[in-house]
């Protein structure tokens, strides 16, 4: 099942999946791969266990996978993320990466996903995975970028 947030924000470049750095790209990916075995009821747990391992970063499933089990259970408001072949990139998907990239590189990113979308216990729980998350990603060189905001309309797709 498919979670979407109304846009709070949309974000500047890089606006399309191809145009990430490799770390950003294996993120968005993994993400978008953990959504999809969700929505269709078939987990993707080995393919994403084996792609971090094959990047060199496979401590980071365990705490992809508590992020997003937060994220899908507590979130008071629907998640808006893409399908593994989408090539555009949701205001939400922005969010969260600004966030794992708040935790690399404090007072750099932004933690407004889990500050408007999760209630106290469970946005405590979603920035320590994140955390954990944001500290394998770090520890193999893959950093992720802030996000800037730029307000106006978010693109639509269809999935």
């Amino acid at each position: 099942r498919r979670r979407r947030l109304s846009p709070m924000r949309a974000f500047a470049a890089p606006s399309t999946f191809i145009e990430l750095p490799f770390g950003e790209q294996l993120l968005l990916w993994a993400v978008r791969l953990w959504m999809r075995g969700l929505r269709d009821d078939m987990p993707d747990q080995t393919i994403l266990r084996t792609g971090f391992k094959l990047a060199g970063v496979p401590a980071a499933h365990a705490p992809l996978d508590g992020l997003m089990t937060v994220l899908t259970t507590a979130a008071t408001d629907t998640i808006d993320i893409h399908c593994p072949h989408c090539a555009d990139i949701s205001a939400d998907e922005h969010l969260l990466m600004d966030a794992i990239a708040g935790l690399q590189s404090p007072g750099r990113g932004g933690s407004t996903l889990f500050a408007c979308r999760l209630p106290p216990t469970a946005r405590r729980t979603g920035m320590e995975l994140a955390g954990h998350l944001a500290a394998v990603f770090s520890g193999a060189g893959l950093m992720i970028r802030p996000r800037g905001p730029v307000f106006g309309p978010e693109k639509s797709t269809i999935h």
